[in-house]
């Protein structure tokens, strides 16, 4: 059973303005260029912050993201992922099954609309997954590079930057970081920032941060499993489809990637939609599923 602990309210704490030590300010040309393309996707949604598909009235359904299969909704008090929080996924191996999970989600997200964000180390390379973020792979769960914005940051400070500049834009429906360990008054911030424009925040983190503390809402751990193609096994790296082996080609036959996912925990928030009234009150169900993505019929647990 994931454990629940209780987030205190809104994160009042945490100060509004940017760090002001110089060594702290970010590339202004990489915040430049984003603040571009965020002001092209307001200009096409039709105004300012806030017409991102599901950010804005926080009601119901509308507040919640379903992770596509009922098992994984029963396990959160919310019936899904809250958008308006930071949710931590932990890579449990050094293949690309946790970005293919955050890829997954982040579809989920564009097809009700919008645009989404995903931030990165610029040329990631070893101890990084992926190093590539592979288009064809990415496309296949529905992320549309035309509503992608791929940021690549030379530095941990500028990544975490374009995060919480996405996050506070309100014009993305969803964004998404690769970062490892970072300092805790900075995920308060994206926190915060994901609270106040009710978008969805999705942090990718190596397996060395599974210790640290976090404020997000979920926190899970995804790594892979020997995938399908027409029935036979191959390897789990062939599997996640997010990037490709240096060293050969994609496999011509679609692969269903499959990942094992763990629920460690979730946390409870003053802004986060309430369970009070609703069909999953308390977690319910394993907190471990081994799970099957298929570009038809979607998300399914395993048998």
């Amino acid at each position: 059973m994931p454990a629940a602990d209780t987030l205190p309210g809104p994160s009042s704490d945490v100060p509004p303005e940017r760090p002001p030590h110089p060594r702290c300010r970010p590339d202004p040309a990489l915040l430049a260029g984003l603040r571009a393309q965020i002001r092209r996707l307001e200009h096409h949604a039709g105004g300012g912050p806030g017409n991102a598909a599901g950010n804005g009235d926080g009601d119901g359904a509308a507040a919640v993201l379903s992770l596509g299969a009922a098992s994984l909704d029963d396990a959160l008090p919310w019936g899904g992922l809250p958008r308006a929080g930071l949710h931590d996924i932990i890579a449990a191996d050094m293949s690309a099954a946790a970005a293919g999970f955050t890829a997954l989600l982040l579809g989920r997200l564009l097809a009700e609309g919008g645009a989404v964000a995903w931030c990165r180390r610029a040329r990631a390379g070893a101890g990084r997954m992926p190093a590539v973020l592979y288009a064809p792979g990415l496309a296949r769960f529905g992320l549309d590079p035309d509503r992608l914005i791929v940021v690549e940051a030379g530095s941990e400070t500028d990544l975490l930057w374009a995060l919480e500049e996405g996050l506070r834009s309100g014009a993305l429906a969803g964004v998404a970081g690769e970062i490892g360990a970072a300092p805790p008054i900075a995920l308060r911030r994206l926190q915060l920032a994901a609270e106040t424009t009710a978008t969805l925040a999705l942090l990718v983190r190596p397996a060395r941060t599974l210790a640290a503390s976090t404020p997000a809402l979920t926190r899970w751990q995804v790594g892979s499993v020997p995938g399908l193609i027409g029935g036979s096994a191959v390897t789990p790296h062939a599997a996640t489809a997010i990037h490709p082996d240096a060293d050969s080609a994609p496999p011509a036959d679609p692969v269903h990637p499959r990942w094992r996912v763990e629920l460690l925990r979730w946390r409870a928030s003053a802004t986060a939609p309430s369970s009070s009234g609703s069909a999953h009150p308390t977690p319910a169900g394993p907190a471990s599923w081994l799970v099957e993505w298929h570009e038809t019929r979607g998300l399914s647990v395993a048998a």
